[in-house]
């Protein structure tokens, strides 16, 4: 997770240097705002995260109701 956040900031750095925007706040794909991306790109992780944190938790209900 730390390379690719390490790899993520070289790249806006990178791109800064050559003239590019560090931090654009408009995007020109489907989501006009680079803030409401942001967001929408972490919604997915959150839920991943959190079937991640309860599926190990429902088996172990699971587990002890058949027992």
């Amino acid at each position: 997770m730390l390379w690719g956040a390490a790899i993520m900031i070289l790249v806006d750095h990178l791109l800064g240097y050559e003239g590019g925007q560090f931090l654009e706040l408009e995007t020109a794909g489907l989501v006009r705002s680079g803030i409401l991306l942001g967001i929408l790109m972490l919604i997915p992780v959150f839920i991943i995260w959190l079937a991640a944190l309860f599926i190990p938790k429902l088996k172990n209900q699971f587990k002890k109701q058949t027992k």
